[in-house]
């Protein structure tokens, strides 16, 4: 009887250990989302001018590795907006930096500003390890075409800001 009673309690425990977790969540996939996510493939860069001038500030060349579905993860420094999707990978080249940092390697995110502005924020990681920093940058980004698309820092004037990048 005692051997019965173990089998039915292994049998329950089993029952009560299954798949009771909730499906997870997915984010919002709009179709401005999805646009810029399909385009977001390859190397894209800019130049950047000193203020009113045709010399030559520094370069920025960034590599987008699209994941096929989103990936959910948490980065060092949590906030209040909820779950965090990346979208892929980008590896960001500032020769202002090369030299010092090298290139800076990110996970990047797809969302709108409470503007509803689309955004997209880098958040880099360790690349060794791939775990998240605390660094983070957001920009606003607005797709011109398959090859190209604008993007200017996150909450600063896009008339002064806006910066074109192409597909190499």
């Amino acid at each position: 009887m005692k051997k019965l009673l173990i089998l039915v309690f292994a049998a329950l425990c089993f029952t009560a250990c299954g798949n009771d977790d909730e499906p997870e969540a997915t984010p919002t996939i709009t179709k401005e989302i999805r646009e810029v996510w399909s385009s977001l493939s390859g190397t894209y860069s800019t130049t950047f001018y000193v203020l009113n001038t045709d010399n030559v500030w520094y370069t920025e060349t960034i590599t987008f590795k699209p994941y096929s579905a989103p990936e959910k993860f948490v980065p060092m420094m949590t906030d209040k907006r909820g779950d965090i999707y990346a979208y892929g990978t980008a590896d960001i080249q500032d020769t202002r930096f090369t030299s010092i940092t090298g290139t800076s390697h990110c996970y990047y995110c797809l969302g709108y500003s409470s503007t509803g502005k689309l955004t997209i924020t880098f958040y880099q990681y360790a690349n060794d390890s791939g775990e998240s920093w605390g660094r983070e940058d957001e920009r606003s980004i607005r797709l011109l075409s398959a090859s190209e698309f604008e993007m200017w820092s996150y909450g600063t004037s896009e008339a002064e800001n806006v910066h074109k990048y192409v597909r190499q």
